[in-house]
């Protein structure tokens, strides 16, 4: 049933945002709070020393700005995970899933929809070959550490 209420809740972001800017902009607030505050958080984490954070919506030459965090120290060790801190929502939205909850079903949409970086996240990501290079090796390394320590495990998805 939770995934008949998130499908349903995609339906009602969708009508509003073709109807009424000020009500798909209520509806669409908690996640922006949510991708918001992941790149507050992952930038206390990684030492960027945020320094504005808001959540009032500004009109730009490329439609609307929800919310935005300003951080003081960008560089190639924290540009990468600050930029791409909202995919963390992806398995927190996963972890919270309960059948027949729609409040829990809301929740969850909004972490999902919240969860895809901006333009302007990407952007910052991009502009970093340094951060993007240290932080595809982790991914690389890391990875293969875990199937090398968990290849009996991960085997048997396979057999």
């Amino acid at each position: 049933m939770t995934i008949i209420y998130i499908l349903v809740f995609i339906i009602i972001g969708e009508i509003l945002r073709n109807k009424n800017t000020f009500f798909h902009f209520l509806y669409i607030l908690p996640g922006t709070i949510f991708h918001e505050l992941s790149h507050f958080i992952f930038g206390m984490l990684f030492f960027a020393s945020p320094v504005n954070f808001s959540l009032i919506p500004k009109k730009n030459e490329n439609g609307w700005t929800l919310g935005s965090v300003s951080f003081k120290n960008i560089n190639f060790f924290n540009a990468v995970p600050i930029s791409m801190a909202p995919l963390i929502l992806v398995p927190l939205s996963y972890s919270l899933y309960q059948d027949n909850n729609l409040l829990i079903a809301f929740i969850i949409y909004e972490c999902l929809f919240s969860s895809i970086p901006s333009s302007q996240d990407i952007n910052v990501a991009k502009s970093n070959i340094a951060g993007i290079i240290l932080y595809i090796a982790i991914l690389i390394i890391g990875g293969s550490y875990v199937i090398q320590t968990n290849h009996d495990y991960i085997s048997s998805f396979f057999s």
